[in-house]
């Protein structure tokens, strides 16, 4: 192999792929990113066999001198890429099991593996497959994925339930303390699909998926997810299991609710929360007669108290919570102002978006 190709073409691409290579691996040969040069084309394969993550990079026939595949420790070469000069031109050739890279008058040399020995990801054929615009798909990811679990005991908690049907796409994601449930209404041919993506796999999505209206194609199957954008195929496996009925942990009768400026209730908890318990991040919450009061306090007594201005006539509430847990929902919604619903101290509380009513999220109280 042997091509001549531009350092931002190939450090872009590269620094993507490269996410998804575990630096610290039991196969040295899972440390390294496959490049294959196809009809003009650069193929690129990162995998941690759980995800795996092609990117492919146009290039004209007078960029590939000779055609070939390898292996190449990934990090080192997005290392070299990344601190050579902008705009630099960069020449690769592959001659026994060594990659050498020249630009200007730097010049490296690196270890190589052969390409049969890169492992790929199991994939079935009978994906069922629709489009879907990928802002609206990072959009309800990004504003589910953050509840889910972290090597919880629970394997399924550690991933993003995804649910499709002929009314649209709904994500959930949920930890046992708190849950983020969305829903992107969009016609689709398909009666209903379920799965759970593996937290790796939702964190690379989350990386690969842009900020614009192109459509993607979202394609799911008994064990795998599939998206495939204009220059990538994302491959994921997923978690087989069932997952947790949250529509059981929505609460009912949550007839005592206010709204509040976003942004003014994101800073009174920040504030308050300085003084709260480290470990369990607690702070109260006094509801009464239009008033909003957020306390907290920590072993060595030290206290902090904010209040802010609401409408609520209801029956007066307090309430205790992980103060992180709603900071998170609120650095989710974008809206100006966010709605609060409860139904007692004892019970989970609802947190809503008004401007986007298709996504909720339920936090719960610490007893």
């Amino acid at each position: 192999m042997r091509i001549i190709i531009q350092r931002e073409t190939l450090l872009e691409p590269l620094q993507l792929i490269t996410g998804v290579v575990e630096k610290r691996q039991t196969l040295p040969i899972l440390s390294s990113v496959l490049m294959i040069t196809q009809t003009e084309q650069l193929s690129l394969i990162g995998t941690n066999l759980e995800v795996e993550l092609i990117g492919r990079i146009p290039l004209s026939s007078n960029n590939i001198l000779a055609a070939g595949e390898i292996a190449v420790p990934a990090h080192k070469l997005m290392d070299i890429c990344r601190l050579l000069p902008e705009k630099a031109i960069l020449e690769l050739s592959h001659v026994n099991s060594q990659l050498t890279i020249k630009s200007g008058r730097s010049r490296f040399v690196l270890s190589t593996f052969p390409s049969v020995e890169f492992p790929s990801v199991e994939e079935e054929s009978n994906f069922t497959e629709f489009s879907i615009s990928q802002n609206k798909l990072k959009q309800l990811i990004e504003k589910t994925s953050f509840a889910m679990g972290e090597q919880d005991v629970r394997y399924f908690l550690n991933g993003l339930q995804v649910q499709v049907n002929n009314d649209g796409i709904s994500a959930v994601g949920a930890d046992g303390h708190r849950l983020a449930f969305g829903f992107l209404p969009t016609p689709i041919e398909i009666d209903s699909l379920h799965a759970i993506i593996p937290r790796k796999g939702v964190i690379e999505l989350l990386r690969l998926l842009q900020d614009d209206e192109d459509k993607i194609i979202f394609g799911l199957s008994a064990h795998h997810i599939r998206i495939i954008t204009k220059n990538y195929t994302f491959t994921s496996k997923l978690i087989d299991s069932g997952f947790v009925n949250y529509r059981e942990l929505m609460p009912e009768n949550c007839d005592k609710s206010f709204r509040i400026h976003r942004d003014e209730l994101k800073q009174g908890v920040t504030r308050t929360s300085v003084l709260s318990n480290e470990k369990i991040r607690g702070i109260r919450f006094q509801i009464n007669d239009n008033t909003l009061k957020i306390l907290a306090s920590n072993v060595v007594q030290e206290y902090a108290e904010e209040e802010l201005n609401i409408e609520y006539k209801k029956t007066d509430m307090e309430i205790a919570f992980n103060a992180n847990y709603l900071l998170d929902v609120l650095a989710a919604i974008r809206s100006e102002f966010v709605e609060l619903c409860f139904a007692s101290a004892e019970q989970a509380f609802l947190v809503k978006d008004p401007e986007q009513q298709t996504f909720t999220y339920v936090l719960m109280p610490i007893l």
